[in-house]
């Protein structure tokens, strides 16, 4: 099917393509680079500079959780499912079925916002 757009449209649509381009390189863009032995440098971006210091101050302010748990993690993770609870997972296939859908709904988001044929 061929869709015929007016110069309006056209207008709007790069203006838009524009707007979201400028944001992406807002946040994602090289704010300073730092120079790497080599002659090589690496980019810094803004969402580097906010993300790393907020993972430190959660860290901190939970008392470092994510390290203090992870023995009680992995023991859930590999633990054999009881007879008792014969309609439950297992922690291994919550920890799959989690993943999962995190990985696949972004995926499915990417395909749907870029690809037409979807």
């Amino acid at each position: 099917m061929i869709v015929l757009y007016t110069w309006w449209e056209v207008c709007q649509e790069e203006y838009l393509m524009d707007f979201i381009h400028d944001i992406y390189n807002l946040f994602w863009g090289d704010l300073f680079t730092i120079p790497l032995p080599g002659g090589n440098t690496i980019g810094i971006s803004l969402l580097v500079l906010i993300l790393i210091p907020s993972g430190i101050f959660f860290s901190v302010k939970t008392k470092f959780f994510p390290i203090r748990m992870f023995k009680e993690m992995v023991r859930i993770a590999v633990e054999k499912k009881e007879e008792s609870n014969e309609g439950a997972i297992t922690g291994v296939q919550a920890l799959i079925v989690s993943t999962a859908t995190r990985v696949g709904m972004g995926i499915r988001r990417y395909w749907c916002c870029f690809d037409d044929n979807i």
